[in-house]
């Protein structure tokens, strides 16, 4: 049975995507099988992507895919955060004093409670 070159050259692309190298071999295999492959192609497919130059004249006309540089960003660095101002300042103490306040009157009332029930015995009248 000849070789059909559209399926290798496809499964070619496919092998060599950086996200199916991280995947086992054995699972690329089947996958391949599961596509149709036949185990000569499969053999034809392994040999072009371990020896990269071309083995037949059908797969030199396919023009080379250009391998672009990843982009940094490409707004530099982030921006630094705002600093504070007065109002900032404020709302800080406006919202510490609250919570101080609300646990200060929690914990009066919490030991006025103590206290009346420790005194309900004999030596509290």
């Amino acid at each position: 049975m000849p070789i059909r070159e559209d399926l290798v050259s496809s499964a070619l692309t496919f092998l060599s995507d950086p996200k199916v190298h991280a995947s086992p071999l054995a699972k690329r295999l089947a996958f391949l099988e599961s596509k149709g492959l036949t185990q000569e192609e499969i053999t034809e497919v392994l040999n072009r992507l371990n020896n990269p130059a071309p083995t037949s004249p059908s797969s030199s006309s396919a023009p080379p895919v250009p391998q672009y540089a990843s982009y940094g960003n490409p707004y530099g660095q982030p921006p630094e955060p705002p600093g504070r101002d007065w109002r900032d300042w404020f709302i800080m103490a406006v919202v510490s004093s609250g919570v101080t306040y609300g646990l200060y009157t929690l914990a009066k009332v919490c030991l006025d409670m103590a206290s009346v029930n420790s005194c309900r015995g004999m030596w509290c009248r």
